[in-house]
């Protein structure tokens, strides 16, 4: 039992990247020349699974662990505020969802002060939005409050 508890790490990663491979295949892979929708995913997920694979069989049970605490329940937090991020993404655009989530994590989760919080939302906002929707052009979902016009 023991041995499975260091090693549920490793576990979860090697899992997460079959389960993405698998569904990065689904999308078409392509050719390195003219790549799918899948490929640079599918990618990631190998390495992933590679990487995983290989803390597998060098983990030793001498390593020196950290270990959990009450505090380790603010990694769950900060995954759920990522799937509500998404499902709000897809519903009311970019903006808002982008500033709630960097509000919850900077000021709540983060424990950072308020000036701190807004400036760098606004900043970190802003700038993702120029890149990926100006820049980039980028499709984003409608957004309530910013729609790029081309």
């Amino acid at each position: 039992m023991v041995i499975l508890v260091f090693r549920l790490g490793s576990i979860a990663a090697l899992l997460a990247g079959l389960l993405f491979a698998y569904y990065s295949y689904d999308l078409s892979l392509g050719q390195l020349s003219s790549p799918g929708p899948g490929l640079w995913p599918f990618l990631l997920a190998s390495l992933l699974v590679l990487l995983s694979l290989i803390h597998l069989i060098r983990e030793k049970l001498t390593e020196d662990y950290e270990g959990f605490t009450k505090l380790a329940r603010f990694v769950g937090y900060g995954a759920v505020s990522l799937v509500v991020f998404t499902l709000l993404f897809e519903r009311i655009g970019f903006t808002l969802p982008a500033v709630a989530l960097l509000v919850y994590w900077l000021r709540f989760l983060g424990k950072e002060t308020w000036k701190s919080t807004l400036i760098n939302t606004i900043v970190i906002t802003a700038v993702f939005y120029i890149v990926f929707v100006v820049l980039f052009k980028i499709p984003f979902p409608d957004d309530l409050l910013l729609t790029y016009r081309q």
